[in-house]
């Protein structure tokens, strides 16, 4: 039903030229190999931006009337745009380029707006349009006369359009063109006389039942014409059904009169561009902004924003790997497309949101919508399911309040992330915030952290012995401790820098460090007659960074020692985690006639099980386990039977934490055998236990 003959869409096209072109108020049409150009204007006010009706060098002349004529803090944004190597290039990628920057006229500010474009499939002429965007009233006069190169603009842009609708608002009267019957949805041919009327009934069916609602409310005659009353123009992007698939368009209306009488509307295919960015911007699984795409987008945000109070969400997924073991891979990425619609259910479009990696999620919040009671109750009660089956799903959330002298996006998330460290009841409490607390923590961490290798070198690191007694109050040996003398900070406890280690895997380091002075001690004392034996430290972090049992077989061989005289300590924490491997290590370490201990038992997650099937030769039992305990005579019942029960195994029973005599005296009668703690002496430097034992060091050089 579409007129194709050339005087159709000439007459068209001039009617588009007329309708768009009144849009601008200066229009340079410019040779791209010679850089001369034309000037054409329709505002007296206006035509000051170039100084004659032609030119001979355009992006000479720009810079000039840039720098007179556009406000200081646009300026740079204006040149480097129209640098002429970098706009050709983005022309040719995008087809146009639109600026919006402040002009200073006579000494007032108003926005404009510049579009630019090639002259229709002419490459060797750019069409430059600057617009006032301050203007609610748009000139109407008839420029064809004036400059012919307007016929080259209504080319340059409707050949941008699949379809271009005339409209007369008053009589509902409109004439459609259309390249593409895809992208009509009038469905009445090249007229029609009630274009609000046509459009409602076929929306419908021809826009994307998400968008629909969007769209239709837009299109509505009253709301459609208020638009342009108020701003002279619309912009509306959606999805527009074509053969069963949703394809991208955006439609861009304009008026050219107060009353929004006559009106031009053209619907642009953009699925294309549209798809390419969105494959770029969006992670595929969830359709979350990227990470790179998340930071992106912040940062302009607090740039453009400079205002509003923000903070930083860092969604962890504590359990996802327990998801993908038991349920699949398929079920744990279903796991991560319902948690990025809940996230997409629980904040705003004032907010931001984007998938960080792995099971990681970040969100930019106003300051304001922040709610953590709703977020509290929403991760508490988070539950995927499987079939019949519900599993739940436990998550994290780090927050972060931006401070804005801080402009690194990455380390916002960073500072969000490492307050989740502070949560220790990770079942019950799913929200932690950052504060100065933690930031202080953080410094020494990296303080302390840049230090060890010297500390180990120096021997700032040392050990110090606790001396273990046996039952007639001998020393038969000790346990080795850690301890820092700083050079700045003086004598470190454990407790200042274990943790950090622990936390970063330089407790390897350490570990490493006390097993080699062990040795070296009890070399000496070999030389002096000493039967005495040093325990030392073996961390969960070891078995996974080095070969402890090679590392220890290596370092008695080298120091001749006994491997019984070195013997290694495993908190019952260490076997939570691949107990049957570890068992299995421990196992060979007996065999190479090392003596294995047990540290902690009965101040963490006891288990008689575990007792039973662990091969160890000394069971540590802490006293903390009668200190807290509310009913004193059970604990003591407990502890009893506990020796009762090493005995029959065949294990040494050694108390630790043995602080008073009473203490010692019910100990022994519950049979215990070896007792370590204040009552008999604190942790010392390693001279001074050797004359607490009653060494002779004189004998031979004392250790440094």
């Amino acid at each position: 039903m579409h007129e194709n003959s050339n005087e159709t869409v000439s007459k068209l096209f001039e009617q588009v030229s007329r309708t768009l072109a009144d849009r601008y108020e200066v229009i340079f049409y410019v040779d791209v190999k010679t850089n001369e150009y034309r000037i054409c204007s329709s505002s007296d006010e206006f035509s000051d931006l170039g100084t004659a009706n032609q030119g001979s060098d355009f992006f000479k002349d720009l810079i000039r009337d840039v720098n007179n004529l556009i406000h200081p803090e646009d300026r740079k944004m204006v040149i480097e745009a129209l640098d002429k190597k970098s706009l050709l290039e983005t022309l040719d990628k995008n087809g146009s380029v639109s600026l919006s920057y402040r002009q200073v006229l006579e000494g007032r500010q108003q926005y404009v707006e510049l579009m630019i474009m090639y002259a229709h499939d002419d490459h060797d002429h750019l069409v430059f349009g600057v617009a006032n965007s301050d203007a609610q009233i748009r000139h109407q006069k008839t420029i064809e006369a004036e400059n012919r190169n307007f016929s080259d603009i209504a080319t340059a842009l409707a050949s941008k359009y699949e379809v271009i609708y005339k409209i007369n608002s008053e009589t509902g009267e409109y004439t459609e063109y259309s390249t593409s019957s895809d992208f009509a949805w009038s469905n009445s041919g090249n007229k029609g006389t009630d274009f609000f009327g046509d459009t409602q009934k076929n929306l419908k069916d021809s826009v994307y039942s998400e968008d629909y609602p969007m769209v239709a409310e837009n299109m509505k005659k009253e709301n459609f014409i208020r638009t342009l009353k108020a701003f002279g123009k619309l912009t509306l992007n959606y999805r527009l059904m074509i053969g069963g698939t949703p394809s991208y368009v955006s439609l861009y209306a304009v008026s050219n009169d107060e009353e929004a009488k006559n009106i031009i509307i053209a619907v642009a295919n953009i699925d294309e561009a549209k798809r390419e960015m969105y494959d770029i911007t969006h992670d595929m699984m969830t359709g979350l902004l990227t990470r790179e795409c998340l930071y992106t987008s912040i940062n302009e945000r607090l740039k453009t924003d400079t205002v509003t109070p923000y903070y930083i969400l860092y969604f962890d997924v504590k359990n996802f790997q327990v998801v993908n073991d038991i349920f699949g891979t398929n079920f744990g990425n279903q796991s991560m497309r319902y948690i990025a619609d809940w996230i997409r259910r629980t904040f705003s479009e004032k907010c931001l949101s984007g998938r960080l990696i792995g099971a990681s999620f970040g969100v930019l919040i106003p300051k304001d919508e922040w709610d953590p009671e709703k977020i509290e109750e929403g991760l508490s009660k988070f539950m995927i399911k499987n079939n019949n089956l519900e599993y739940h799903v436990l998550i994290h959330t780090g927050v972060y309040e931006i401070d804005r002298t801080e402009g690194d996006v990455s380390v916002m998330f960073d500072r969000a992330l490492l307050s989740l460290s502070t949560i220790s009841d990770e079942f019950h409490v799913h929200i932690a915030y950052y504060d100065a607390k933690i930031r202080e923590h953080l410094m020494w961490e990296q303080e302390i952290s840049s230090q060890l290798n010297e500390a180990i070198e120096t021997m700032q690191l040392c050990p110090y012995l606790q001396p273990i007694a046996d039952i007639n109050g001998k020393i038969v040996g000790a346990e080795a401790l850690a301890r820092w003398e700083h050079p700045k900070y003086g004598f470190l406890p454990p407790y200042k820098f274990i943790p950090v280690f622990e936390h970063n895997g330089m407790i390897v380091d350490v570990d490493k460090h006390m097993w080699r002075c062990a040795c070296e001690i009890l070399s000496r004392w070999k030389k002096l007659g000493s039967d005495m034996f040093i325990s030392v430290n073996i961390s969960p972090k070891d078995f996974y960074f080095t070969d402890v049992l090679a590392e220890m077989k290596k370092l008695v061989a080298e120091y001749d020692i006994e491997p019984a005289k070195l013997r290694v300590e495993i908190t019952e924490t260490v076997m939570m985690n691949d107990a049957e491997n570890k068992m299995g290590i421990l196992d060979k370490f007996r065999c190479a006639g090392f003596i294995v201990e047990m540290d902690d038992f009965g101040s963490g997650y006891s288990s008689l099980n575990m007792l039973k099937d662990m091969p160890v030769d000394v069971l540590k039992i802490d006293m903390k386990f009668l200190g807290k305990s509310s009913n004193a005579e059970r604990a003591r019942i407990i502890v009893h039977n506990v020796i009762s029960l090493t005995k029959e195994l065949g294990i040494v029973a050694l108390t630790e934490g043995v602080e008073t005599q009473p203490q010692h005296e019910i100990l022994t009668d519950m049979g215990c055998t070896l007792f370590q703690g204040y009552y008999f002496a604190k942790p010392m430097p390693v001279k001074e236990f050797e004359e607490f034992a009653g060494l002779k060091t004189s004998e031979i050089n004392n250790y440094k």
